[in-house]
């Protein structure tokens, strides 16, 4: 049932989202956008697999890094306090995209990502504009 409205849902976006890319309409820079600029003539199911696909194959990476992170946590007590410091300084800043008031955090869970990833595979896509 989840999965059926979840599929109605993407199909009615990908929908809305061909017909404003065909109008030339600007278009928010999302994993949708994304999909639509890497294939040519992509009809409206294809964009809502592939998102599909997207939205359950993501679904692990998040609890997988964390769970890592936990473990060399584990391995490296030495960086417990430190991030433990910078945590209790920053007041409870959420942490967001940004990171500013939480660069040790930050660093350690890029770290690792990298040492850890979480991911076999990727997908291509061409870059609409310069980093």
């Amino acid at each position: 049932m989840a999965t059926q409205n979840v599929s109605k849902r993407l199909l009615s976006l990908a929908k809305e989202r061909l017909h404003s890319a065909e109008a030339n309409e600007p278009a928010p820079r999302d994993t949708i956008q994304w999909i639509i600029g890497s294939r040519k003539k992509a009809t409206t199911e294809e964009v809502a697999q592939q998102a599909l696909a997207y939205i359950f194959g993501s679904a692990y990476q998040m609890p997988m890094l964390i769970s890592f992170a936990l473990y060399n946590l584990c391995r490296h007590p030495e960086y417990l306090e430190a991030l433990r410091e910078e945590n209790l300084r920053s007041g409870g800043v959420l942490f967001n995209h940004q990171n500013n008031e939480l660069p040790l955090l930050d660093s350690f869970l890029k770290e690792t990502a990298r040492l850890n990833p979480v991911t076999i595979c990727t997908d291509s896509l061409p870059l609409n504009s310069p980093v």
